[in-house]
């Protein structure tokens, strides 16, 4: 379950410029409090 919620969930899939961080951590680091996501794309790279 965890794999599959970490690759489904938008907040803890791995941030795109530094894969090492997640999304939630990059949001965190904005400070921006009233940040709220509309819309998002999924994207496959490769086999």
């Amino acid at each position: 379950m965890n794999k599959f919620k970490e690759e489904n969930a938008l907040l803890t899939q791995a941030w795109v410029m530094e894969p090492k961080k997640k999304v939630q951590d990059v949001l965190k680091e904005l400070a921006i409090n009233d940040l709220k996501i509309k819309e998002f794309s999924r994207i496959k790279i490769g086999e």
